[in-house]
This record gives C-alpha cells, sequence and structure tokens, in this order.
C-alpha cells in the first residue's frame, strides 16, 4: 500500500512458475487539491517501475474516479516505459454492453449537469456565503477532477482513462460472480465480486435510513449533505476559507486593517471582513448580478445532492475482486464499493469445478482487507460484511491521510468513527494507515494479539515513508 495521501495504490507480488513474481497493480491516484500531488505519485511510480522491472502483468482500475487514476497523468513520464500486459475493468467499462451503455450514459449526464452547474455557481458571489458548504462541494468535484467553474485547465479524468486504456493492448472485463484463473499464478482464484449486473443496485449507495447495515453513528448523519446549514455545530460561515476570513468570532479592529493590498501574495488574494463585502456586495447595490438572490441555501443543497448522487454512483460502479491464495487465505480488494455493490456480493455463489463458494466463505477467510472508500461511512457493511471477517491473522489497510480528508472536507465521513473502533477490535489493533504522519501500531494498540500473533504481524509488515509492505 503507497502513502501517497488519499488515494488507492496497490501493488500486489504473486509467486510465478518462473523466477519472477506475477505483479498485479490495484489503481494508482491521489485525491484533487493534495500537497505535492505530482512528485508524490512520480516517487509512487518510479518505484513500481523498480519492483517490477518496468513490467506489470496485470493493472486493475476499480473506477472513473480522480483518486484512483490521476498518476496516470502526474507520473506519465514514468508510465511511459512501464510495460502493461492486460487491464482488467469491471463490466460497465464494457462499450456495445446494453446495460454499461446505459450506465455510461446516465453518469455522462449526471457528470454533464455538474459541469454546467459547477460554472454557474462560481459565477456568483452568493456561493462564498457558506464557508462549509463551498468547501463540501470542491471536495466532492475532486473525486471527478473537477472544481468550481469546473472549466480550468489540466487533463480531464476521462481523457486520462481513455490514454490508460489505449496504453494496454488487451482487455477483460469481469462480471460478477464469475471465478477467474491465470496458470502464471499457480493455484491463485480471482473472484469478482461486483459490481452487480442490476443498475438499481448500483444505484443503492447510502445504507438504508431505518435498519442500516453499516456501521451507525448516534450523532452523525449519513453523508454530506447536511453541512454547513443552520443545524450544523461546525458551521461559521458567511465567507470561503479561500477568502482568509473567519467570523466564527467578530474581526478585531486589528484584522480589519490586515495587511494592505499591496503588501500581500500575488497568488494568494486575502481579504478583510471588511473588503470581502466591498468585493462582493458593492456590485449588488449596483444592480449588477441581481440573481444572486436566488442562490439560496436550498440551491447549494440541490447542487450537493446532485454532485453526491454522481460520486456515489461513480463508487458503486467499483471493480471489487477477492483473491484466494493457494491455502485458502483471502486478500478482498473492493474499490470504492457501497452499499448495493457490497450487498450483491451475497446475491449468488461462485461455481469453482463442482463446488460452490459463497461470498460469507471467501469473507469468512479473508486475512487483509482493503478497507472500501477510505473507512467511509458506507463502504463496509455490518453483519453482512467485517462481521464475517473472522480469520485470527485479519489486516486491515486503509488508503487514508486524515489531515488531507478534512481539508477537502471530507472529515464527517472520512473516517468514520464507529467503523474505525469495530476495524481495531476486529483487527486486534493490526489496521494500518497509509496517512505519512501516522507511526506503526504501538504495543497498546496491539495488546489484545497473543504473543505468537504478535510475532507473526511484525514478521508481515515492514513500513516506510513510501509504502506498508505486508508479506503472506
Amino acid at each position: 500500500m503507497y502513502r501517497q495521501g488519499l488515494g488507492d495504490c496497490f501493488l500486489l507480488s504473486f509467486p510465478s512458475v518462473g523466477e519472477k513474481p506475477f505483479h498485479v497493480l490495484i489503481d494508482c491516484g491521489v485525491c484533487k487539491g493534495a500537497k505535492n500531488a505530482s512528485a508524490r505519485m512520480q516517487e509512487v511510480v518510479a518505484d513500481i517501475a523498480t519492483e517490477t522491472n518496468s513490467k506489470l502483468d496485470v493493472l486493475v482500475t476499480t473506477h472513473e474516479h480522480w483518486d484512483h487514476l490521476s498518476g496516470f497523468e502526474q507520473a506519465k513520464d514514468v508510465w511511459a516505459d512501464i510495460a502493461i500486459g492486460e487491464l482488467w475493468m469491471a463490466w460497465t467499462e464494457k462499450k456495445g454492453d446494453h446495460m454499461a451503455d446505459a450506465v455510461f450514459k446516465e453518469l455522462g449526464k449526471k457528470k454533464k449537469k455538474v459541469e454546467d452547474e459547477a460554472v454557474r455557481m462560481a459565477a456568483s458571489p452568493g456561493l462564498r456565503l457558506n464557508a462549509e458548504r463551498s468547501g463540501t462541494i470542491q471536495g466532492l468535484l475532486g473525486f471527478h477532477g473537477l472544481g468550481l467553474s469546473a472549466a480550468g485547465g489540466g487533463a480531464k479524468l476521462e481523457d486520462i482513462y481513455a490514454r490508460v486504456k489505449k496504453k494496454v493492448d488487451r482487455h477483460k472485463h469481469f462480471m460478477p460472480h464469475t471465478v477467474h484463473t491465470d496458470a502464471r499464478m499457480p493455484g491463485v482464484k480471482v473472484f469478482v465480486l461486483g459490481p452487480p449486473y442490476d443498475v438499481k443496485k448500483i444505484a443503492k449507495s447510502d445504507p438504508d435510513k431505518r435498519a442500516p447495515e453499516v456501521y451507525p453513528e448516534t450523532q452523525r448523519a449519513f453523508g454530506f449533505t447536511d453541512a454547513g446549514s443552520s443545524s450544523d455545530l461546525d458551521f461559521t460561515g458567511p465567507f470561503a476559507a479561500t477568502e482568509g476570513i473567519s467570523i466564527g468570532r467578530p474581526p478585531s479592529p486589528a484584522e480589519l486593517r490586515l495587511h494592505p493590498t499591496s503588501a500581500r501574495p500575488s497568488n494568494q488574494e486575502q481579504l478583510t471582513y471588511e473588503e470581502a463585502f466591498k468585493k462582493h456586495f458593492d456590485a449588488i447595490d449596483k444592480g449588477v448580478d441581481a440573481d444572486w438572490r436566488r442562490l439560496v441555501d436550498d440551491d447549494f443543497a440541490d447542487f450537493e445532492q446532485l454532485a453526491m448522487a454522481l460520486v456515489r454512483d461513480t463508487n458503486n460502479t467499483s471493480l471489487a475482486l477477492a483473491f484466494q491464495l493457494p491455502d485458502g487465505r483471502v486478500l478482498l480488494f473492493p474499490g470504492d464499493a457501497q452499499v448495493g455493490n457490497c450487498l450483491s456480493w451475497h446475491d449468488a455463489d461462485f461455481k469453482v469445478g463442482t463446488k460452490k463458494v459463497s461470498a460469507a466463505e471467501l469473507l469468512k477467510n479473508t486475512v487483509l482487507y482493503k478497507v472500501s472508500h477510505h473507512c467511509s461511512h458506507n463502504g463496509t457493511l455490518k453483519d453482512q460484511g467485517l462481521e464475517q471477517m473472522i480469520h485470527r491473522d485479519l489486516i486491515a489497510l486503509v488508503p487514508l491521510e486524515v489531515s488531507q480528508a478534512a481539508s477537502l472536507g471530507y472529515a464527517r465521513t472520512m473516517p468514520w468513527p464507529s467503523l474505525v473502533s469495530r476495524l481495531k477490535e476486529r483487527t486486534k489493533g493490526r489496521m494500518l494507515l497509509s496517512d505519512s504522519t501516522r507511526k506503526a501500531p504501538s504495543d497498546t494498540d496491539l495488546k489484545d494479539l497473543s504473543d505468537a500473533a504478535r510475532t507473526r504481524f511484525d514478521k508481515t509488515v515492514s513500513i516506510t515513508p513510501l509504502y506498508i509492505d505486508v508479506t503472506l
């Protein structure tokens, strides 16, 4: 698990028939707005090239989000020298499949509407009236490589993905409840859990409100949509953080005289409380941009709902894979699968020769769980998910940098407190975040492990500033 920030990049190396391992890379990206993103991703991809001798046997792209694909743009010069044998994708990427085409068309319509609305909202001073909400909207748009205005420079996510697909000659599109084997990975079976071949199930991203399938939080609502409302205790509005103003308390006289404009950095406009009002409302008083009055809180909420729906539906198209080792242990990599995707894993058994294998059996034998959607509220099921992972050596890998998630407006759900608590209990402290500021689990974290289990864990895991390495 690479430690580039809030995003997924996992390199799996399996024993092969020859001397060289069989290398599988799952995703390669970091969230929009991450600091030093390009430099960090270049470092990650350079290490991938070193580890694989510049040859990947398989690249898995779970779904089309910036934090899973951006590295192919940020480190494209390094990728140019890396050969990729096969590209594995979900059935949703298969052009000509009537269901895939329907999903693609629907997501395309939503994305176009989000882009158009982002341009409209960015042109209005009303957007600056709510710091929490504008930050949340920026965060949601970032999953798609967008920002407010949605018209800035830089590569588009769909173009990055198209370039990846063009680079690889052999494409495989996986259907759910199928099993894949490769002679170059003797004894390894790849169970395709999702996404479901069902548009309605893909659309079910959030848990049921009456009987949540996930871990509930009594003090938190599911999702982002209540951010910035008058009932939100964290709301400090009215100006967005980009204005450099916080009025959780009234500004002091000194703050009102803060730095003359000529002395401020040219690349970061900072306004005083007084100047901010002048900038955004003088023009209104003169009759310019009178439509600002219509951009009320409900307008923000509608746009948030639209952007969130696009994020959730795309997450739920994630290719979810379970790699079963020859001894029966399972490595679970669900991408950013959410409730509908995860529930569908249990819809049918897998056929392996004359035997049937259930999703419950795969969960029972899971020894390594890549926690879905960065440990958010709707990425890990309770009774039909984590509670069934009972292997004595269970390790959880979480691609999450907490401070980065908070700075982008995701703190409400990433990480989800009740899920974090249960992950620590189920793994007996063997929960590892990609967060570069986090240290290895302490003796206190691992206090419930037996001496034998602690010895196995210490031999299994090594941690460097660039990656966390797990050897099974």
